[in-house]
């Protein structure tokens, strides 16, 4: 029996970070501690500061001027 498109996936993305995008702890489990990381789309900085948190070098690249304040807000260094 098929299942259908997404079926299953509310269990799945409750186990992942509690952001409104569901992906920030997916991601983070696969960096490394003290990894350098580029994060491109960095938003308002959720996983960049998560990741810096853990040792991490992180460089975030954010269009949105808004979200950049809040990243750098974070201590983030952000690239517009």
């Amino acid at each position: 029996m098929s299942r259908a498109p997404g079926a299953g996936t509310a269990s799945y993305a409750a186990g992942l970070a509690p952001s409104r995008f569901g992906t920030h702890r997916m991601i983070a489990a696969r960096v490394r501690d003290g990894a350098r990381v580029l994060d491109v789309g960095a938003g308002e900085g959720a996983l960049g500061a998560e990741l810096q948190g853990r040792g991490c070098k992180v460089v975030c690249l954010e269009v949105d001027e808004t979200r950049a304040k809040k990243a750098r807000e974070k201590g983030l260094e952000v690239v517009l």
